[in-house]
């Protein structure tokens, strides 16, 4: 009985074992990734949502980009996949946002594929998808390294202490000659002698402030005999006002400067060229270069406030500005891109304009790097602000009618009322969704919310062109007086004090008075929208398609290289008083916010982490910079372009060193161009091809373009090159005594002049009204920058039929011809050898040679004996003015030898 009982349990537990395996043979696996979820998002998603590609900001091939850990904005909620905002989209619950975008929705079947995988904790394949790692082997990206230098000795790499101060010239010999010369003996070429010392100091002074050397000059440096003649014409020159004006130059091409808004309007911008002298005063200043650097991105950051530390602002400022108010959001947008590649550009060397609309696709540069790089820069836009200097004020109010006043006061009473039919008018125009979301508090909104209140924002900011149409038709004929009577006055009377800058009261800690802006200024945004500004993602770069907001930060690619911040007080702030290199805190454990996002994130901070000394880019792209505009091509040929597409370093060593030398030298960009200039590969000979060359048979068989690589590269000669078309004019009215040498001002041809005025002015190119589109005339037919488009980091170098057109029949170059022609016969009077020899002192700083002299007396000689047995002609120029003339339009006069 016991055996049959218990021969029954066993059964019955028999069968129920197999009854529970098959139940469980009968649940549904779990999900796999690699089987399941793998082909749903290949085929489906990854057509915009892929890494090398993520043309639509968001990237579905990286599990922290599901979780939102790099974005701030999760797209599921792991074990809530009715709550995650991928299956929202998938299912189309928002008929708004629909995914996949385009082609067929996803089928059900695929739709709880994913509502499985999220609910049992987004397995992920780490070997199929690994995490991307943020790192680049590119040599650009790396610390900067301390190469050997003079047998054993060494510089200190950046941030670490010096034990001799780099500006005591004790150094020995130097350094740029270790790394040239090692080039050639590498290369087996032979260096060029040095020049002579009439060609040394015509170069000199060409190269470092634009403009030929006076006579007296040149006699006087040819006659001296002593071992440091050359230096002391160095220093005399780096010294010299010129200097500021002639590298002002050079940057303002970079910044992208220029004094009107450009495109379709091209309004003026009357009060731009005080950020032009700022810049002069800045280099004759020998500003550091980290300080000129925080002052140009966050001016008005700083403090104390300075007018200096506003005016920088202009770099920001300068972007180009359209009038297409019928879409504000696209206007601003257009200016933050401007700021945004120009930032890029000047300080980093980088190309990121392509990040707009999908990930880089050479650089280690994605969407969201370049938003959150943009970041840094919504809360503030272009304005003109009135400047405090009392000097500047008590002049304007001596001088202003008394009537002013209260027609501006009147004007802005008008304006008020006008904006409140604007903004009643707004609101009743928005759509019940619009004005749900932009009543719901920032941080309660969702994402699509956020995108709605943003887009509300935009409409309610109005600017002056757009406010005058809602004024009322019984105020019509008084605001139309009072806006006259205001011009009136503007046109005869000094405009109040006042710059254009960038500001942003979010970020500032100074209360700024903004002035009414006058132009189509980008939505000018009251004080209390802007600080509700956020970044925020740009699918595909369509202004109009907002993705998630993103905090601002620096392209990941460069954390890695700045892990671990100095601190410093908060007094190192004030950068007027005390000048630092490393991250403003506001404690003494405080961390950057470039490494740890903050609730505001500020200009000052990016500034801070581009002059960080460990930072790999800033110096090498600055003192690669300063190379080319002494040589016409950089130790990195591509200035503007320092990523993977970009050019290997000729000279990989000597950046390196240069930019040590920079940092440890304070930022001190006189020290490295007087390194520069004193070199020995400085002061070589031009030759004009290669000795293997030298046979014309041997010429006939190497394409021209060839034949100078190897000089111009490796530097076994100076290189010869063109001048700039502002010191091919500044040269000739210099050589003809015409050249007026006052410093900074207003520029000249402005709002009110004909561009008749600025064609005859004897001011430096420098000074004359800078138009979008109209350049002077020097400028644009001889390569001239491009304001009318962005950042010109190197000129363009073309010979052309009109150029040597425009040098002999110009009224200009002619009339400085006359001028020369004059001053060469007052000092030499009637003798034509004298005069001969004069000329060619004057305009090429040389003594003529043999023939030259021969022929230009014989001409001078023959054409006095023609004219002197007939009637005089009327107005007919001498035989004197007919030499100049042609001595003005010689190749060697507008070449920098």
């Amino acid at each position: 009985m016991l055996m049959r009982f218990l021969t029954s349990l066993l059964f019955l537990a028999g069968v129920a074992y197999a009854c529970a395996d098959d139940s469980a043979t009968a649940r549904p696996a779990k999900i796999d990734f690699r089987r399941d979820v793998f082909p749903i998002l290949s085929r489906r998603c990854w057509e915009c949502h892929l890494g090398g590609d993520a043309s639509a900001g968001l990237r579905l091939d990286v599990r922290e980009e599901w979780l939102g850990e790099t974005t701030g904005r999760p797209l599921v909620v792991i074990g809530k996949s009715t709550k995650s905002r991928v299956v929202e989209v998938v299912e189309a619950r928002d008929p708004k946002v629909v995914m996949p975008a385009e082609g067929e929705r996803l089928k059900p079947a695929e739709i709880a594929t994913l509502r499985r995988w999220i609910d049992e904790g987004l397995a992920w394949d780490d070997e199929l998808l690994p995490t991307p790692k943020v790192k680049s082997d590119h040599w650009a990206f790396q610390p900067l390294k301390r190469p050997p230098l003079f047998g054993n000795r060494t510089r200190p790499s950046p941030g670490e202490p010096s034990s001799t101060s780099s500006k005591s010239g004790d150094f020995g010999d130097n350094g740029i000659d270790e790394f040239i010369f090692a080039k050639h003996r590498e290369m087996e070429l032979s260096p060029a002698d040095e020049a002579d010392r009439w060609t040394l100091i015509r170069r000199l002074s060409l190269d470092l402030l634009g403009l030929p050397p006076s006579r007296e000059d040149v006699e006087e440096f040819v006659a001296d005999e002593s071992p440091d003649a050359y230096e002391r014409v160095v220093d005399r020159l780096l010294a010299s006002p010129a200097y500021g004006e002639r590298w002002a130059r050079h940057w303002l091409d970079v910044a992208r400067w220029a004094e009107s808004e450009g495109y379709e309007s091209n309004h003026p911008r009357p009060f731009a060229w005080r950020y032009r002298d700022y810049v002069i005063d800045a280099f004759n200043s020998d500003k550091p270069f980290d300080e000129f650097l925080k002052q140009q991105i966050a001016g008005d950051e700083l403090q104390p406030y300075s007018e200096e530390n506003l005016i920088a602002t202009g770099f920001l400022a300068a972007a180009r500005i359209s009038s297409n108010e019928e879409d504000k959001w696209r206007q601003r947008n257009d200016v933050l891109v401007d700021i945004t590649n120009a930032t890029a550009n000047a300080f980093l060397g980088l190309t990121m304009q392509c990040a707009q609309c999908h990930n880089h696709k050479t650089d280690p540069i994605t969407t969201r790097d370049y938003y959150r790089l943009q970041a840094f820069f919504v809360t503030g836009q272009p304005v003109d602000v009135a400047l405090r200097d009392p000097a500047l004020r008590r002049d304007f109010e001596m001088r202003r009618p008394p009537e002013y006043e209260p027609a501006l006061a009147l004007r802005e009473s008008l304006l008020e009322s006008a904006r409140r039919r604007f903004n009643d008018e707004t609101r009743r125009s928005l759509t019940p969704d619009e004005r749900a979301a932009y009543d719901t508090p920032a941080e309660e909104r969702n994402f699509e919310q956020e995108r709605l209140a943003r887009l509300v924002d935009l409409k309610f900011q109005a600017s002056v062109n757009v406010l005058d149409r809602y004024i009322p038709e019984s105020d019509r004929k008084l605001y139309d007086e009072t806006k006259k009577k205001i011009a009136e006055i503007e046109k005869s009377s000094p405009r109040i004090p006042q710059t254009f800058a960038f500001y942003s009261p979010a970020t500032s800690p100074h209360r700024l008075d903004v002035l009414p802006s006058l132009g189509f200024y980008p939505l000018p945004f009251s004080r209390e929208a802007l600080p509700r500004e956020r970044g925020g993602l740009k699918i595909r770069g369509d202004v109009h398609n907002i993705g998630p907001v993103v905090t601002a930060g620096v392209p990941a690619v460069f954390e890695s290289s700045l892990v671990a911040p100095r601190q410093e007080s908060p007094s190192t702030r004030h950068a007027t008083e005390s000048r630092t290199t490393s991250s403003d805190t506001s404690s003494s454990n405080a961390r950057s916010a470039f490494l740890s996002p903050r609730d505001r994130a500020t200009r000052l901070d990016l500034a801070n982490w581009l002059t960080d000394p460990r930072h790999p880019l800033t110096a090498r792209v600055w003192v690669n910079r300063l190379w080319q505009w002494h040589y016409r091509t950089g130790l990195v040929a591509t200035s503007d372009d320092f990523g993977l597409r970009g050019a290997k370093p000729s000279h990989p060593e000597l950046l390196d060193w240069l930019a040590n030398e920079m940092i440890v030298s304070d930022w001190n960009t006189k020290h490295i161009q007087r390194l520069i200039v004193t070199s020995r590969a400085y002061r070589m000979q031009s030759r004009v091809e290669r000795p293997e060359l030298r046979d014309a048979s041997q010429r006939e068989k190497v394409p021209p373009e060839s034949q100078f690589s190897t000089l111009s590269t490796h530097l076994s000669s100076f290189p010869r090159r063109r001048v700039e078309a502002e010191v091919l004019r500044d040269t000739q009215l210099a050589v003809a005594g015409l050249l007026e040498r006052r410093i900074g001002g207003q520029s000249v041809g402005g709002p009110g002049d004909s561009l008749d005025v600025r064609e005859k002015s004897n001011r430096r190119n420098l000074y004359l009204f800078q138009k979008r589109g109209q350049p002077p005339s020097m400028q644009s037919l001889f390569d001239g920058p491009n304001e009318a488009s962005e950042s010109c980091p190197l000129r363009n170098v073309s010979t052309t039929p009109l150029s040597a057109l425009f040098l002999l029949n110009n009224e200009f170059a002619i009339r400085c011809g006359i001028a020369l022609a004059v001053r060469i016969e007052s000092l030499a009077g009637p003798d034509h050898e004298r005069q001969v020899d004069l000329l060619f002192r004057e305009v090429l700083s040389r003594r003529p040679n043999e023939t030259e002299k021969l022929k230009a007396r014989q001409f001078l000689d023959e054409e006095t004996v023609k004219r002197s047995g007939g009637p005089a002609t009327p107005n007919a120029p001498t035989p004197l003015q007919l030499l100049c003339h042609v001595m003005m339009s010689l190749n060697e006069l507008s070449s920098l030898e």
